[in-house]
């Protein structure tokens, strides 16, 4: 799906305390002994986000791999909705993505991966 990206989360002054992956969420922390050094703190963060194994892409590939499942996307007047094909539970946009049709499908396929089914063919 999307590309790696790291989000700074917080800082201390200039310092970058805090940092994300914006797919899987996995927040880095700056130790304590580089808060006085801005650049040497942002350096360690984006060696700790190239290192980490993103959980993202992980449930990606396995979203993939899961055959069985099948959503069904319906756009109308009032936005876009989605169906699990499996176990029929629906899935919304928000409103304000009303008139942005490729962000509310992409938060309805996000809402679709994250559910379990509760079907026993679904498993």
């Amino acid at each position: 799906m999307g590309d790696l990206e790291l989000v700074f989360l917080q800082y201390v002054g200039k310092t970058p305390s805090l940092a994300g992956c914006a797919k899987c969420r996995m927040k880095f922390f700056t130790p304590q002994q580089l808060m006085k050094q801005p650049q040497a703190a942002a350096e360690y963060l984006w060696e700790k986000f190239a290192r980490h194994t993103c959980k993202g892409e992980i449930l990606e590939a396995r979203a993939r791999t899961v055959k069985t499942r099948g959503l069904r996307i319906v756009k109308d007047i009032d936005g876009a909705s989605g169906i699990c094909e499996i176990c029929n539970m629906q899935f919304q946009a928000p409103v304000y993505f009303r008139s942005l049709a490729e962000q509310a499908e992409k938060h309805i396929r996000r809402q679709f991966d994250r559910h379990r089914c509760t079907r026993r063919e679904a498993s």
